[in-house]
């Protein structure tokens, strides 16, 4: 969907929304927090909680600092190029699914309070 059109829609619910949820975290900054709070003058966390995934560094730096769930890239990276090389060397090994560990981040925009009281 074009960022034209989901602002738009984002806008015009807005006042129905409680909460957002992006499943990439630079999705979050431009799409929900500028243009609902920009175009419709709803208040993050106090009309509208919203959260994002990945926790890149300009999760923590913008306003409100975005609530995210951050996934260990590092790790993600290592296992994707360990099974890709051994894809390449055995084109008959079958596909599988790891999960790795997650961490809910909380901050300022989902408007729950942030871990010890800060």
């Amino acid at each position: 969907m074009p960022r034209r059109i989901l602002c738009t829609l984002l806008v015009s619910v807005s006042l129905l929304l409680s909460a957002s949820l992006s499943l990439h975290a630079q999705s979050t900054f431009g799409t929900v927090i500028g243009s609902v709070t920009d175009s419709s003058g709803a208040a993050i966390p106090g009309d509208m909680a919203v959260t994002g995934f990945d926790d890149i560094y300009a999760s923590r730096v913008v306003t409100p600092q975005l609530t995210t769930v951050g996934q260990p890239f590092r790790e993600l990276g290592h296992r994707a190029a360990h099974r890709l090389r051994a894809r390449i060397e055995d084109r008959e090994l079958p596909a599988h699914t790891e999960i790795l560990p997650t961490r809910c981040v909380i901050r300022v925009s989902c408007g729950c309070p942030a871990p010890g009281g800060r």
